[in-house]
């Protein structure tokens, strides 16, 4: 019973660690997107900023 008990808890562990890695792995894809489309955005408002520079002159 002790042997079946500890396979169990090992499956368990397997699956809770690929899960962590999983989940570690979206975070990082997600902190990528967001850091581009920081970049993008700042990107944009410097345009915008200089096109509103350029109307002024």
């Amino acid at each position: 019973m002790t042997k079946y008990i500890t396979n169990i808890m090992r499956i368990f562990a397997k699956a809770f660690d690929r899960f962590q890695k999983k989940d570690l792995e979206i975070k990082r894809e997600a902190r990528a997107i967001y850091e581009q489309e920081i970049q993008n955005t700042e990107k944009q408002n410097l345009e915008h900023i200089r096109k509103k520079i350029d109307s002024l002159s």
